[in-house]
């Protein structure tokens, strides 16, 4: 993850900079980054299934990875578009943007959980608030200045589709997705 902050910031200093050759290069490095971030997500939600604990039923569990493989789908969404989109800027640049959202609600969820004594539920809910109102605010922003509005719509789609999953976690529908996937993957 601080792999994948270091190049969201250095990329486009790279750009401003004129040094066109060196982004190509750490995008390309990208191709390597990325995969190993999904695992990396992936070994997450393993983990938080298969840990052992008592008392804490099935279901519980899966509603928990409704936290974790949302998030790596909308991280292979976001990334596979701007590398769809690599050649027109506008859009390749904006999916990266949201790759980065995806990094907001761990760090601040904990913080308000630790320092705020927020349940983790609220605190998912909040984090998830914040990041459609940026989403949204960025698309209402490029409607307003005439742009192609339809990456943060994407991006707001995608969101809003993740924090479904979040609040029916516990619903048969999730449960279904969520036991689905444990069984093939975990």
């Amino acid at each position: 993850m601080m792999i994948w902050m270091a190049f969201l910031i250095a990329q486009p200093l790279l750009i401003r900079s004129g040094k066109v050759a060196i982004h190509r290069a750490v995008g390309k490095l990208s191709y390597v980054i990325a995969p190993l971030l999904i695992v990396s997500i992936f070994l997450v939600s393993r983990m938080v299934y298969q840990r052992p604990e008592p008392g804490v039923p099935h279901e519980e569990k899966i509603a928990m990875i409704a936290l974790s493989i949302p998030f790596l789908f909308g991280f292979v969404i976001f990334y596979s578009l701007a590398i769809i989109n690599r050649k027109n800027t506008y859009k390749h640049m904006r999916y990266m943007i949201a790759t980065s959202f995806l990094m907001i609600a761990p760090g601040l969820g904990r913080a308000l959980i630790v320092y705020y004594n927020v349940s983790l539920h609220d605190s998912v809910n909040y984090c998830n608030y914040l990041v459609m109102a940026i989403a949204a605010g960025l698309l209402i922003n490029d409607i307003i200045k005439k742009r192609s509005w339809s990456p943060f719509a994407v991006v707001l789609f995608v969101f809003v589709l993740m924090h479904l999953a979040w609040s029916f976690r516990d619903s048969g529908v999730w449960q279904s997705i969520g036991e689905g996937f444990a069984k093939i993957f975990f």
